[in-house]
């Protein structure tokens, strides 16, 4: 039963994904995100990862993918801010979330 309700949550977590992700491309197309002066903020492709994210924590009981994807997404937005104050230190950037991101997961798979 458990297995079921899991594969439950992978099918509403992907569904919703793929639903939110070809109206964003649609509005894209249809040019409302430039109407509304908003494009290069919506679509840019480091904040797809965020998208992904939320709509994993959302849907899904198990929150390590949307949590990874989060953390990922989070990254990419502020790793030109980052590499900016630490000019030094960004060629560990990468490592280093790596590293975090895989202390996480294994943590909440320890959890349980």
């Amino acid at each position: 039963m458990k297995a079921r309700r899991n594969d439950t949550g992978n099918k509403l977590a992907y569904g919703l994904s793929f639903v939110f992700f070809g109206l964003l491309f649609l509005l894209d197309i249809l040019g409302f995100f430039r109407a509304i002066n908003v494009e290069k903020y919506v679509m840019d492709w480091r904040n797809y990862f965020i998208y992904a994210g939320i709509i994993f924590l959302c849907a899904k009981k198990e929150k390590a993918l949307g949590l990874v994807l989060l953390i990922i997404g989070v990254f990419l937005r502020f790793q030109g801010t980052i590499s900016s104050y630490l000019p030094t230190y960004s060629v560990y950037f990468w490592p280093i979330l790596m590293i975090i991101t895989g202390a996480i997961l294994l943590i909440l798979v320890l959890r349980k």
